[in-house]
């Protein structure tokens, strides 16, 4: 993902700012997405190089329960119970973002008169 802000005039400290402040931003959330998906997979051998993250373990998981007539296991439930945990962490943290930092950030390039942060398929 890249920070990019159009305004005439670019370069003076303001807009410096706003881009320390939007690159400060996909800081923040790049390790919460990092935890959730492996992002770094492109290839159908990736997953084999990169390790995998919690939304694959849940899903896992999931699959493995349903395998049979049998209830899961107290040990898949524990597992479940622990990795939904973490992924409610990660997903808690997100939400604080979403509702602080890139309110904050859109004001504050409101303000200056840029368009708000828009998110595009490019």
């Amino acid at each position: 993902m890249q920070v990019r802000f159009e305004k005439e005039g670019e370069g003076d400290a303001d807009t410096a700012e706003l881009i320390s402040e939007g690159t400060a931003l996909l800081e923040t959330i790049t390790p919460i997405e990092e935890a959730l998906y492996q992002t770094q997979n492109e290839s159908r051998q990736d997953p084999l190089n990169y390790p995998i993250r919690l939304n694959n373990k849940l899903t896992s998981l999931m699959l493995t329960a349903a395998v049979g007539d049998a209830r899961p296991t107290s040990g898949a439930i524990a597992v479940k119970n622990e990795l939904s945990a973490a992924i409610e962490s990660e997903l808690a943290q997100l939400d604080s973002v979403w509702n602080e930092n890139v309110p904050a950030l859109n004001s504050r390039i409101q303000s200056m008169g840029i368009d708000l942060v828009t998110i595009s398929d490019e």
